[in-house]
């Protein structure tokens, strides 16, 4: 943005139009979050400005930076006679934890239900309390809070307005494309499958496979009727406190959304599709291309190691024995019981327990799945 006299350096590279990326502030987080050195930070701040007017340096992680470390942040700032203005977008209670958890199924390897995560994240919903962190530091004026339930569909307007600015010189089409959303709820389902048998290791793969594939399905939202009443609990007065401070006493921040009523889960038909998408999505990672006697890959010996572990009943249900000793001969010969030779030593030998490995692991999924939602 340099010809508009406006800084932003660190811009991630974009290889699509539609990829994914979390601003140009990962620099400046990674520095700040690392043992403090101030002739580091000093540096980059320089090099952010970049003699400009203005420059933006943008991402959702600063959100978790301290209180302590915004101070020395500020000290740095004053040093080099940089005037901070923050803007922070702030979501309403609800949608945040909704997007929270969501993030954590995509990027962390989340496999715990909604309910759940909610119950295990009190203090996930931080942006009013960073607010009033930095507001105590900086000062109320150096601070402009964005709904952005309000701003959704035109956010570089409202950033622009917030600094006194017109958008006006700005092409709004790449604003326009939407290049992230939510899972939808089978995503989240086949996402929790394959984290809770191999971690995070593959969650981002397969989560921004699925939002490429297909980016402009919507879903009705998870809910839980003992949720609600937690979150107000927990957060009513600091939504409150907001709306008084930022938006005269209007509603604008809320702790539940208003409903949707025109959104609806995805159909059979699509939801089969999906699945579909998955599973050849796994095999082709995870599996090799052969069958017979061609070794599974040691990533999916792995997999089916984690979700068979303890569970013999659920794997003799998929498991094909007279395969296994036709085309494992050792096996018949030593005269051991297929299965349990298969559960204790041939999935970490990497060998097949049927011909369809692809067929063999999506049954396993789905049927654990099923055993966890039980």
């Amino acid at each position: 943005m340099g010809n508009r006299h406006i800084g932003y350096l660190n811009a991630p590279p974009i290889g699509r139009p539609d990829a994914i990326t979390s601003g140009n502030g990962m620099p400046l987080f990674k520095a700040m979050t690392a043992e403090w050195n101030q002739g580091v930070i000093l540096k980059m701040l320089s090099d952010y400005c970049a003699d400009q007017p203005l420059s933006i340096c943008s991402s959702e992680h600063l959100a978790s930076i301290g209180p302590e470390t915004w101070a020395l942040f500020g000290q740095a700032c004053e040093h080099l006679s940089i005037q901070p203005t923050f803007v922070v977008f702030a979501r309403g209670v609800e949608a945040f934890y909704m997007s929270s958890y969501n993030q954590a199924v995509k990027r962390l390897g989340e496999s715990a239900q909604y309910a759940n995560y909610v119950m295990m994240a009190r203090e996930k919903y931080r942006p009013l309390k960073h607010v009033r962190s930095l507001i105590e530091i900086f000062g109320a004026d150096a601070v402009k809070l964005i709904c952005y339930e309000e701003a959704c569909g035109a956010i570089d307007i409202a950033f622009w307005e917030s600094l006194d600015l017109s958008h006006e010189p700005f092409d709004r089409r790449v604003i326009a494309m939407k290049v992230n959303r939510s899972l939808v709820s089978c995503e989240l389902e086949f996402v929790r499958m394959l984290n809770r048998a191999t971690g995070a290791k593959y969650s981002t793969q397969l989560s921004d496979h699925l939002i490429y594939a297909r980016p402009d399905i919507t879903d009705i939202k998870p809910y839980d009727p003992t949720i609600l009443p937690l979150l107000r609990e927990w957060h009513q007065s600091d939504v409150d406190w907001a709306n008084a401070v930022f938006f005269k006493g209007r509603t604008a921040l809320k702790v539940a959304a208003d409903p949707v009523s025109n959104q609806i889960p995805p159909s059979e038909a699509l939801t089969r599709e999906i699945q579909a998408d998955v599973m050849a999505w796994l095999v082709e990672r995870l599996a090799d291309s052969g069958i017979n006697a061609n070794p599974v890959s040691s990533q999916l010996a792995e997999c089916i190691h984690r979700i068979s572990k303890d569970e013999e009943a659920l794997l003799a249900k998929f498991f094909d024995a007279p395969y296994y000793l036709k085309t494992y001969p050792d096996i018949a010969v030593a005269k051991v019981d297929p299965l349990l030779h298969y559960r204790h030593r041939g999935i970490l030998e990497q060998r097949r327990p049927r011909s369809d490995i692809s067929g063999f692991l999506e049954a396993l999924l789905l049927t654990r799945e099923r055993k966890f939602r039980e």
